[in-house]
């Protein structure tokens, strides 16, 4: 489908068409990576919450076996 009139003159409304094309594929760019970085940050949060987990485990472990020597 061509926008162009004979005489290279633009179709009625190609500009709003164009504004509002522009506009949605900002935005859904935008979505799109607001997206991805919440998705990965959300994953990193995760593991590093499980490596804190398993150390504070391993740090109890240490304090535990520490105050039965004494």
């Amino acid at each position: 489908m061509s926008f162009l009139l004979v005489g290279g003159a633009l179709a009625d409304g190609y500009q709003a068409r164009l504004f509002d094309f522009e506009n949605f594929e900002r935005k859904f760019e935008e979505t799109i990576s607001e997206t991805a970085v919440k998705t990965k940050f959300e994953q990193h949060s995760k593991e590093g919450m499980q490596i804190v987990e398993h150390l504070r485990s391993v740090m109890d472990e240490i304090h535990q076996a520490a105050t039965k020597k004494r």
